[in-house]
């Protein structure tokens, strides 16, 4: 049985916290035992989901003015369990990064909700906050994107090689596209051949098949 840690700051509600339940909903519990470290008790979902959810200390609002290099050094360690997998699924959260990164595991994986090129362009508090936590993308051995457009916006923002970064369709981003194209779901589950509930899992699970995170970069 595979062991997975999952970092995310809240199960409120949010787009972010739809995606997780959905990828959670889909896990075959008997090949995976998987732990979800959270910051915050504002849960919305926590009662929907049959995970291990375990509580961590947050940090005060000040940290996220702190360079992650520096932040890393010095909090404490906070998780002392060992896994094959961790993942920062949250990707903004200092607190979800910074455990990600000091807990033990045979791959690190961090997610990417959004296009960085754009974000980064059209807000002036995620510029602000780049500049503190842009270090932290250098921890991790695989960055999962929602789409191909913020895969490439991941590469050309972290310079990074592309075999670095993989993509995981987004459920929702595939719903909104089909509508605004005017297709029905069930033509966009057609075309890709798969049930709209399994696109997160089935792309994390064929990560898995091919080596990408359990075998050698």
């Amino acid at each position: 049985m595979k062991k997975i840690a999952i970092f995310q700051y809240d199960l409120s509600m949010g787009g972010i916290q739809k995606s997780l339940i959905n990828l959670l909903s889909n896990f075959d519990k008997r090949n995976y035992e998987i732990d979800l470290y959270l910051f915050d008790n504002n849960n919305f979902f926590d009662k929907n989901i049959d995970v291990n959810i375990i509580y961590l200390k947050k940090y005060p609002y000040f940290c996220r003015f702190i360079p992650f290099n520096l932040l890393k050094t010095i909090t404490k360690k906070q998780v002392n369990k060992e896994y094959d997998i961790v993942i920062d699924f949250n990707s903004y959260s200092m607190e979800c990064a910074v455990n990600a990164v000091k807990t033990k595991a045979k791959k690190k994986i961090i997610w990417c909700h959004n296009d960085l090129e754009k974000k980064y362009e059209n807000d002036l508090k995620y510029r602000i906050l780049w500049f503190f936590f842009k270090k932290k993308y250098n921890y991790f051995d695989e960055v999962v994107a929602v789409s191909e457009g913020a895969k490439e916006s991941v590469i050309n923002r972290l310079n990074i090689e592309k075999n670095k970064v993989k993509v995981i369709f987004d459920k929702r981003l595939l719903e909104r596209n089909s509508r605004s194209m005017q297709f029905k779901k069930i033509d966009v589950q057609q075309m890709l051949n798969v049930a709209a509930d399994k696109f997160q899992i089935n792309g994390l699970e064929e990560f898995m098949l091919r080596g990408n995170i359990y075998g050698s970069k």
